[in-house]
């Protein structure tokens, strides 16, 4: 039986939130999303995830901060950052922390989920 792949999202703005869930659903992945909060943190640490969709919150350091801490305790676990800006800002060098990819806001649905794809769509370990 194949196993859905999962992503959370963790994401400020209800409305980007609400439409990635639906585009994520939509090719059946299981997904849970969350606000740039502790809870994040709690989610991650209570299932395993294929993927983390993390806004960086430009106006807070907590994404920021959340991404850092995600990548410490999961440093395995994929991370696609939405970004508002094409600044990197803090993020001197994104390709060594890990991120595997940052995606500055606006996008097409389309062009995240062909990301996601081809992050996810390696054979699971059986």
């Amino acid at each position: 039986m194949k196993t859905k792949k999962s992503i959370l999202i963790i994401e400020e703005d209800l409305s980007l939130k609400q439409t990635l869930v639906q585009v994520f659903r939509s090719v059946d992945y299981r997904v849970v999303s969350t606000g740039i909060n502790i809870k994040a943190l709690k989610l991650l640490d209570e299932d395993s995830y294929d993927l983390v969709v993390l806004d960086l919150n430009k106006t807070q350091d907590y994404g920021l901060s959340l991404f850092f801490k995600i990548k410490r305790d999961h440093p395995q676990l994929p991370v696609i950052l939405l970004s508002s800006s094409l600044d990197c800002g803090p993020i001197p060098c994104i390709e060594e922390e890990q991120a595997w990819m940052r995606i500055t806001k606006p996008f097409e649905p389309y062009f995240i989920l062909k990301t996601t794809e081809e992050m996810v769509s390696a054979p699971m370990a059986a």
